[in-house]
């Protein structure tokens, strides 16, 4: 199911703090994926378009990505149809060509970049992206993210965040006592 509304986000975050156990079988735990290296502690952007493009271009530095055109063309048209910014923070995703496996990154905006009929700047993007014949539970891993990402004291302690290990912590549930 895609999103539709920011409640939704709201909804699989509950689901994915209730599902803990159960998100343990699957490797869509963030702290499996959100790694040190797929963690942009420094992203400079004046839009969220560039900001997604940086990110994408980062994952193809990597050797993740097949075509970032598609990526960023396929992101932005989900982006369009529906946007994944709440606040601050920004959850973009799409299933894509332009990738074969799934793949995320965490990028922190210092000074935030602006998003067209927003008001607030987006200073924390995670983007997601999953090839369309991958099956695997990427919305999933979204939720159990933004269980993590929509808390106040979160978003602080990536905001200050020094270093990607720094924000790697947040995501692990064994360090959070969960």
């Amino acid at each position: 199911k895609e999103f539709t509304r920011s409640e939704d986000i709201f909804k699989l975050k509950d689901a994915a703090e209730i599902n803990h156990d159960a998100m343990m079988h699957l490797d869509v735990r963030p702290e499996h994926i959100i790694t040190p290296e797929r963690i942009m502690i420094n992203l400079h952007s004046e839009t969220f378009e560039q900001a997604i493009a940086k990110i994408v271009g980062y994952l193809e530095k990597m050797g993740e990505v097949k075509d970032a055109s598609v990526c960023v063309s396929d992101i932005m048209k989900r982006e369009n149809a529906v946007s994944t910014c709440m606040g601050e923070i920004a959850l973009p995703h799409a299933r894509t060509r332009g990738v074969s496996r799934f793949v995320s990154v965490l990028a922190v905006s210092r000074n935030g970049c602006t998003v067209e009929s927003k008001d607030e700047k987006i200073k924390i993007i995670l983007l997601s992206l999953t090839s369309p014949d991958f099956d695997h539970p990427y919305l999933q891993f979204i939720a159990h993210a933004a269980a993590i990402l929509t808390k106040k004291e979160n978003i602080s302690k990536i905001e200050k965040a020094v270093s990607a290990s720094d924000i790697c912590k947040l995501f692990n549930y064994k360090k959070q006592g969960a």
